[in-house]
């Protein structure tokens, strides 16, 4: 290691919660209960809230699963869950609907909420990886401030309720990212191992990982040995070698064509969207939207008064954010959760400021410390207490009951295709149907801004509709908005015969 890097060693500065361990414990556990304790308000809710597509698909894998975990299941359910779950195109390891399934399968039942405290249990998980990180770059002062953001911001307050690999992913990144910077203080091979280890891990669970983890730690590697003295490192080779060789089996060996697929479809075929002004204009919206930008933004820059290893490890993890969102620009603008990673990103990177701040407050009298801490605690409360009545408004457990119905009315055996809530997905998992999803207008405009011909304007039109319903009966439609801005969906389905139920229309495909 250079010697210079012996100026990262700061003077001991004044602590407000430092001086006692009784209060740093109550702050900490009154943060992580409230930021918990919101999470698991209307906790049997049906995922419907957040992404209803994305959950529902990881709800069907799982009960796929646990149906095979079940021989002694009712044979028809366990073929209909089976052939639901299996429907699905995989392009990352199905984890945590295993872990689901598993869990369905010891208590003997399905019930969804179960992901819902799993996802929850990932991101305390996470949560105090970063405290422990935070307090390791800048104090207790600062950590309890990264963990305040991290367990109480809005937006992660509801993703991370929500069945899908994010959550998942979040926590393994926060613990990856800690063993390299603890590897990058002390380098034994133990860390070195450790390091790869749950940085394989994090790439392993979505594959999106690889980008703050990779980036992070050749920063924190060039930082701690000269270049030169790289490649002659033991602990370097064991660390990258884990590091690439547990997603690599299954991202190269196992997927191998699909993630082909997938990297020349949504990587490759959108990257002109870089070199337009407004894909990063939506992409700052989003980030305000979701956290507010001013914040994202002083955090950013928070990092800047840090020392050496500590700006590095920072100025990794933004790259790699950064780099997310330039490989996959289609999604980060138009589904939130690809950014749920800055979540954590900007509660550690406000560390720095809270040090300063609760330093200069350990400073002031027994009155400003009261009013501070009256203050913190209204802060607090305000957030889970908005946060709360998002989660309490909503009931879709009615509407489940629709779905439910639905998929007993709807023809037996028949082909179907059409436009329903979140690609199909709430009749797929409640109404145990399966049906071919008809392109929705803004999946018509994505693939446009790929280079592919959905202008169902032109004389492409009445070649495509009649591919897409050569082998279908029906034609079902639940999203009625959705139909209104297809009018030319809509007149070539005025010509077919129409029943009218509860809830959708079906219109018959079948030739007289």
């Amino acid at each position: 290691m250079n010697d210079n890097k012996t100026a990262e060693i700061s003077p001991p500065v004044s602590s407000f919660l430092g001086k006692s361990r009784l209060l740093v414990i109550f702050s900490v556990l009154l943060v992580f209960g409230i930021g918990i304790g919101v999470r698991l308000i209307n906790l049997t809710n049906p995922p419907l809230d957040f992404h209803a597509w994305r959950q529902l698909r990881s709800a069907s894998i799982a009960r796929g699963y646990f149906y095979q975990l079940m021989p002694s299941a009712d044979p028809v359910l366990r073929q209909k869950a089976i052939a639901i779950g299996n429907s699905y195109e995989f392009l990352e390891p199905t984890v945590f609907e295993g872990i689901v399934a598993i869990t369905y399968r010891l208590v003997g039942h399905e019930y969804l909420w179960i992901a819902r405290l799993y996802a929850i249990l990932f991101w305390g998980i996470g949560g105090i990886g970063l405290f422990l990180l935070a307090r390791r770059i800048t104090s207790v002062d600062g950590a309890l401030l990264t963990e305040a953001v991290y367990m109480l911001l809005p937006f992660g307050i509801y993703a991370s309720r929500s069945f899908q690999p994010d959550p998942f992913m979040v926590m393994w990144i926060i613990w990856a990212v800690y063993a390299l910077y603890r590897w990058s203080e002390i380098q034994t091979m133990k860390l070195a191992i450790t390091a790869g280890l749950l940085s394989g891990i994090a790439v392993f669970i979505k594959v999106f990982a690889v980008y703050p983890i990779a980036i992070t730690a050749v920063l924190l590697t060039l930082y701690t040995w000269p270049l030169r003295k790289v490649i002659k490192q033991p602990q370097v080779w064991v660390t990258a070698i884990i590091m690439i060789f547990i997603p690599a089996m299954y991202y190269i060996v196992i997927m191998g064509r699909e993630g082909s697929s997938y990297i020349s479809g949504w990587v490759l075929g959108f990257s002109g969207l870089l070199t337009k002004v407004w894909f990063y204009k939506r992409w700052l919206d989003m980030l305000h939207t979701l956290i507010d930008l001013t914040l994202v933004l002083i955090a950013a820059a928070a990092m800047l008064i840090l020392p050496g290893r500590k700006r590095i490890l920072l100025a990794g993890m933004w790259l790699g954010y950064l780099l997310i969102g330039l490989s996959v620009p289609s999604l980060v603008i138009t589904h939130n959760y690809y950014n749920l990673y800055a979540v954590p990103l900007t509660a550690l990177s406000l560390a720095p400021l809270g040090q300063l701040f609760m330093a200069q407050l350990a400073k002031q009298g027994i009155l400003w410390k009261a009013i501070f801490l009256g203050v913190a605690a209204v802060g607090l409360l305000f957030s889970a207490w908005n946060a709360r009545t998002q989660l309490i408004i909503v009931n879709y457990r009615e509407e489940v009951l629709g779905w439910i119905k639905m998929g007993r009315q709807l023809p037996q055996g028949a082909h179907i295709i059409g436009i329903t809530h979140d690609y199909n997905q709430r009749l797929a998992y409640y109404g145990w149907t399966l049906i071919n999803a008809w392109p929705l207008t803004a999946d018509q405009e994505m693939m446009v801004l790929a280079g592919g011909n959905m202008d169902m304007n032109d004389a492409y039109w009445d070649t495509y509709f009649q591919s897409q319903i050569a082998n279908e009966d029906f034609f079902i439609v639940t999203n009625m908005t959705e139909l209104d801005s297809q009018p030319r969906l809509k007149a070539n389905l005025s010509h077919y015969p129409i029943t009218q139920e509860d809830g959708y229309v079906l219109y018959d495909l079948r030739p007289k």
